[in-house]
């Protein structure tokens, strides 16, 4: 059964049903537990992802993909720079600096840890900045998630939500 994730003026589909492609690389590769899907405009989450995700991983990453597209859907680009650690964590993944960087930002913004390549403390205060920019843009423009479904935070987005919020 589909759900739907409210992010801002955007709603997203969660689609149940993957294409044959989408399904051959999450079976190849378990590692990547869900992604927003630009050509199809929804998400997607891996069925075959081990380990398997919790009820609150999977609602994290909804709204962390959610966010991604609604970044890619406005064409906001994150405006930083990477880190060694971050580069090197990403450098495996065929993406383009533009998508290594949404991947970033995304992270910061749902708490989690591997937003730094793998440790926290690589995230630069410059990164955290430009994330806390663009949520104050958002919320002037109406545009902060407004949630349908309850997402429970881990310790680590407790600890970015009350720096966001600062």
């Amino acid at each position: 059964m589909a759900e739907d994730i409210k992010m801002g003026n955007h709603s997203f589909t969660v689609r149940d049903s993957l294409f044959s492609g989408e399904d051959s690389f999450y079976k190849k590769n378990p590692n990547v537990k869900g992604m927003y899907v630009e050509e199809t405009d929804d998400i997607t989450i891996n069925p075959y992802a081990y380990p398997p995700l919790k009820p609150v991983e999977r609602k994290g990453l909804i709204r962390l993909e959610a966010f991604r597209g609604a970044m890619s859907r406005d064409k906001i680009v994150p405006g930083f720079e990477l880190t060694k650690e971050q580069t090197d964590w990403l450098k495996e993944a065929e993406y383009p600096e533009k998508a290594w960087k949404e991947t970033i930002a995304s992270r910061i913004v749902a708490g989690d840890p591997t937003a730094g390549g793998g440790d926290w403390k690589n995230v630069t205060e410059e990164q955290k900045k430009w994330v806390k920019d663009t949520l104050n843009i958002f919320k002037k423009s109406d545009y902060i998630p407004k949630k349908k479904m309850k997402v429970e935070m881990t310790p680590q987005s407790e600890k970015v939500y009350k720096e966001q919020n600062d």
